[in-house]
């Protein structure tokens, strides 16, 4: 057998030549490790096991005060964020209502692409080294589901509505959830 295609720059090689043609590489190694490989009999290899993925124990769901210190982060991004917005819209002479109506999109936007982008983690999060993730599959959510899991979080009231009630409907849970949007999105946050 002999190489067809240079390995290192894909050029078209002739029968059995030592270097390529078009970069000038040495392909004499490459050919003795194609002969040893097809004259050393095939061994079979044993049959793959499925590795089930381990159920996560309740000490790898996030704690609150983690949780907290990621929100509290993530908070100062924000308002420096909002803060820009103001600044910049006040400068071109919008009325001062404009950035109040803007700033809830700020916040929703920030932690909905945050969390598409990175699989689950805004920076709060990456500081406390924690991500949200599916509930079930304990892999990075479906950005419809992080849409759900940030829609009540773009205002203080909507978001403390939101602990209050999930607060209720979450005591005892295994999987620590802090708010009724957790739930329906069927996200968790886990540390990683």
């Amino acid at each position: 057998m002999s190489l067809k295609f240079c390995p290192f720059c894909g050029g078209e090689l002739d029968r059995d030549e030592d270097f390529c043609p078009s970069c000038g590489s040495d392909l004499r190694e490459r050919k003795l490790t194609e002969k040893e490989a097809i004259s050393e009999p095939a061994i079979p290899s044993p049959p793959e096991k499925k590795v089930e993925k381990a159920e996560i124990s309740g000490k790898q769901f996030a704690d609150a005060l983690p949780r907290l210190g990621a929100l509290v982060i993530d908070c100062v991004i924000i308002s420096g964020l909002i803060s820009l917005d103001f600044i910049i819209l006040l400068m071109i002479r919008l009325h001062f209502i404009v950035p109040l109506i803007i700033s809830p999109f700020i916040i929703f936007f920030y932690f909905w692409i945050m969390e598409i982008i990175t699989d689950g983690r805004t920076l709060g999060k990456m500081a406390f080294s924690l991500r949200t993730v599916n509930a079930k599959t304990l892999e990075p959510a479906k950005p419809g589901s992080y849409l759900v899991n940030n829609l009540l979080k773009s205002t203080p009231i909507t978001f403390i509505i939101d602990i209050i009630i999930g607060f209720f409907v979450n005591i005892g849970s295994s999987k620590k959830r802090l708010r009724i949007m957790q739930n329906l999105s069927n996200t968790c946050v886990i540390r990683t």
